[in-house]
């Protein structure tokens, strides 16, 4: 029984429930507070300098599930190991000196931020790792440079112990999990898919559920959540990496459903497809599916455009389906897929934490502020750390609140609690409270967002050593180096290359363009033809990742995909036209000049389009075909250009 605002009348943890925590986070929430404790003593008992940051490193690689846990941190130990080398390095050349040491470190942070834009998963974590790990061993001793190796190891050592507690901790009390939680998922959506193509191909209109939009949109949350549930071990990876072919292949065949059939098909294949949708809806059918799909695919045949996308299904199912028999090399028969990296926005990323530390260290140099180190500390994380989000200022308000609450935590340990302890294990064990504070924070549905990070900010500055030392002003005036990090990256975020889901979407639909712009100029782009489809329809679902949720926001980036699929397929066509020295000389003339207009599309789209429709209307009386493939490339240009206008204009 349910009460009218949907809480469970009978549940046990009612009064919990109503005073707004949830049971389920908080499990997590106390698991991740019990294994920093016991991460904060081991590094206590092994003597380590720093046993805060065995407890901090609990909070930062605990995660839900086993196989995320094991590989974020083993990245983890690998991005520390990278970073406090580099620290060391950059101490040891710099010599402590400021000076020196900022625009080493700035250039350092800058290439770990490019490089965590450029890579995927818990990879991209280990960059970021090996980013802010410099900072924290160039940066907290760096007056001392004859210690920093001995803050490395420190440093390592500690990661390593958290790390440890964490495992230890984690695999204990989660779960083995069972079928892997998108597999229903993939298998249901795969089977909608097919459903629509046997309606289309009947001629009947598909049912509201499989409209394009929403199964595209379903195509995209489905390949974003293949990173994170694709952790863990090969079997975890080659699921991920069959399940991502069978998505592009999926892909595929939304386009040509979109754009229907070009031609009639027999009842007997909408009938074959229907069949295999139906038996996709069993949790066992996947197998008869393969079956029924092969047998579309012979009746179609392999040169028919249906006959291809069929195919490219059964395909990519057999990897699928064979992901769990053996080794990475049963899927190898699968269509290439090749992921889009965002080379050009990591570029920017890097950028944008360059000019950002040096600014901020040239501050500190010039002012010897004694806080400054903490404030350089905090910048380069939020600049690493949050550069891989959509929308990173977004996240600095809510970081910021989160620090706040952080640093009082921190105050009142050190100026209300610690005054009573008469052993650095007093001191530790005085920390028990405000760690284990974090998991009401972390569970509650009003102060959630804030949990973590006042977790790592009060822990990052307790310190457990005797005799105390500094007064009230000096510990305040770190906690405001602290919390001054997100509010100065929220500034540079705003400022410099800002980023955000629009912007990302303008910056993936400009590198598409480019690609098709050198493909256009190259002398072997016929070799290029398969990795270029590959990567566009990988680049499509992040478009779509990109887009708001709505039907006509999903429509209009799946308008542009065509649109520059089209150009796409017209660029390749163009060069099989020029080479051909058996064809007509008029036709390869016409060809070389197309190419030689869209190798200049991104300077002048307009142009392109305009001497496409000319050539469209010169070829028509002897090559109708081919004029009408020109026609329509030049429109898809010109609607292009309208939807770029529209996105510039709602940007603003």
């Amino acid at each position: 029984m349910t009460s009218s605002t949907g809480e469970t009348t009978g549940h046990p943890l009612r009064f919990f429930i109503r005073a707004g925590f949830d049971p389920e986070r908080f499990s997590f929430a106390a698991r991740t507070a019990i294994a920093a404790v016991l991460a904060l003593f081991s590094a206590f008992a092994l003597g380590l300098d720093h046993p805060q940051w065995a407890a901090m490193t609990v909070f930062a690689a605990s995660q839900p599930t086993r196989g995320q846990l094991v590989e974020k941190s083993l990245f983890r130990l690998v991005g520390t190991v990278v970073g406090a080398f580099a620290g060391v390095c950059l101490v040891a050349f710099s010599g402590g000196n400021p000076m020196l040491l900022v625009p080493g470190l700035a250039l350092w942070i800058g290439l770990s931020t490019l490089s965590a834009n450029v890579l995927r998963g818990f990879v991209s974590y280990g960059a970021i790792l090996a980013g802010y790990s410099a900072s924290m061993v160039a940066l907290l001793d760096f007056a001392h440079p004859d210690d920093v190796m001995h803050l490395g190891l420190d440093r390592v050592a500690t990661i390593a112990t958290g790390i440890v507690a964490a495992l230890v901790v984690g695999l204990i009390m989660i779960k083995r999990q069972g079928e892997n939680p998108l597999h229903g998922r993939i298998r249901l959506l795969l089977s909608r898919v097919l459903q629509d193509m046997a309606f289309r191909l009947a001629r009947e209109v598909p049912p509201k559920t499989g409209e394009l939009p929403v199964l595209l949109s379903e195509l995209s949350a489905i390949e974003d959540a293949l990173g994170p549930n694709g952790a863990g071990s090969l079997r975890s990876h080659r699921f991920a990496r069959a399940a991502r072919g069978l998505l592009i292949a999926e892909v595929e065949a939304l386009l040509w459903l979109r754009s229907g059939p070009s031609r009639s098909w027999p009842p007997a294949v909408s009938e074959i497809l229907g069949r295999a949708s139906a038996a996709l809806q069993r949790s066992d059918g996947e197998a008869e599916a393969r079956r029924i799909l092969a047998e579309a695919t012979a009746i179609c045949g392999a040169d028919s455009a249906l006959g291809h996308v069929l195919g490219g299904l059964d395909e990519a199912l057999g990897g699928y389906l064979g992901q769990d028999a053996g080794s990475p090399g049963d899927i190898s028969s699968q269509r290439q897929v090749i992921l889009h990296r965002d080379f050009r926005g990591a570029a920017r990323a890097g950028l944008r934490s360059l000019f950002a530390m040096l600014l901020v260290g040239s501050f500190w140099v010039a002012t010897g502020w004694q806080s400054g180190p903490f404030m350089l500390l905090g910048v380069s994380i939020m600049l690493t750390m949050f550069s891989t989000f959509e929308n990173p200022a977004r996240m600095m308000p809510i970081v910021f609140s989160g620090q706040c609450l952080g640093v009082v935590g921190a105050l009142a340990c050190r100026f209300l609690v610690w005054p009573h302890a008469t052993s650095t294990f007093d001191m530790v064990a005085m920390m028990v409270p405000f760690i284990l504070l974090g998991a009401p924070i972390s569970s509650n549905r009003r102060s959630m967002p804030f949990g973590f990070d006042y977790s790592m900010v009060s822990l990052l500055l307790l310190k457990p050593s005797l005799p105390l030392t500094g007064d009230f002003r000096s510990w305040l005036l770190t906690g405001l180096a602290v919390v001054l990090a997100p509010a100065f990256a929220f500034i540079v975020y705003r400022l410099v290359f800002p980023v955000n889901n629009a912007r990302r979407r303008d910056l993936l639909i400009a590198a598409m363009i480019r690609e098709l712009r050198l493909i256009a100029a190259s002398d072997n782009a016929l070799e290029k033809r398969q990795a270029w489809r590959a990567r566009f329809y990988h680049r499509l679902l992040r478009l779509l990742r990109y887009t708001d949720a709505s039907s006509a926001a999903v429509k209009a980036s799946v308008d542009m995909g065509l649109a520059i699929l089209g150009l796409g397929n017209l660029v390749f066509r163009m060069h099989e036209w020029a080479s051909d020295v058996d064809g007509s000389v008029r036709l390869r003339r016409a060809a070389r000049l197309g190419l030689a207009r869209v190798a200049r599309i991104e300077a002048e789209p307009q142009r392109t389009a305009e001497a496409l429709q000319r050539l469209s209307r010169l070829l028509e009386p002897s090559v109708p075909e081919v004029s009408r493939t020109m026609a329509l490339a030049a429109g898809d240009i010109i609607a292009w250009l309208g939807l770029k206008a529209d996105g510039s204009r709602s940007n603003r």
